[in-house]
């Protein structure tokens, strides 16, 4: 997940892929001496523990209004595909979502009924076929080729774990990131054995360890 630290969508963008243990970009407007708005500090750091903050600006570079149009078309270079939550039919949305489609990135955004102002950008995105319509996740991702819509078969690599492993992945796919100690509760395990566990499936790329001891699932 990749968005630009702002309030709103972006936070919340960010907020979830760390709530679920996926891998999310946070791409500033300023200098990573500063983050903006001061209350995603915290926000902030807990992206750098699961992903990246990056920009391409110097320190001491103070937030203004440009730069966070600059940083937009970097966000949509790194992504996959755009998608528009809301927008009036002028807005910094509209500028990356514009960038996307120069870039030849799928552009998605929902709809809003005609005379509401805040979507007017989604609707025009969407009646100029510059962006795929979304009612539902899955709209996402069978445009953008992930999930059931291949035909290849995926192994299942699940089937050589114990059962107590696939106690310990059920649990951080339920609950996110976790401590050790944490995990050894929720399955009932020693602190010792839950240890050696995440070691071999560290190792085996199921988990992953991230930093103060918390682990994420993998897969």
């Amino acid at each position: 997940i990749v968005s630009g630290l702002a309030y709103g969508s972006d936070s919340w963008a960010h907020q979830s892929a760390l709530r679920y243990g996926l891998d999310t970009i946070a791409v500033t407007a300023t200098g990573l001496d500063t983050v903006y708005p001061s209350s995603n500090r915290y926000l902030a750091a807990q992206i750098e523990e699961r992903g990246a903050v990056v920009t391409e600006f110097w320190s001491q570079t103070a937030s203004f209004p440009s730069n966070f149009l600059f940083r937009n078309r970097i966000i949509a270079g790194m992504s996959d595909g755009t998608v528009v939550v809301e927008s009036r039919s002028r807005g910094g949305s509209l500028v990356t979502a514009r960038a996307a489609f120069s870039y030849d990135r799928e552009v998605f955004a929902f709809p809003g009924k005609m005379d509401d102002e805040g979507f007017a950008g989604c609707n025009m995105l969407i009646a100029s076929d510059m962006a795929h319509i979304v009612s539902k996740v899955s709209d996402i991702s069978t445009v953008l080729g992930w999930g059931s819509g291949r035909s290849c078969k995926v192994p299942d690599i699940e089937s050589s774990l114990t059962a107590e492993k696939r106690a310990i992945l059920q649990v951080l796919r339920e609950n996110g990131a976790m401590h050790a100690a944490q995990i050894a509760g929720y399955c009932s395990v020693n602190t010792s054995r839950i240890s050696f566990l995440l070691l071999e499936m560290e190792i085996e790329g199921f988990i992953r360890h991230i930093s103060a001891n918390k682990y994420v699932s993998l897969i």
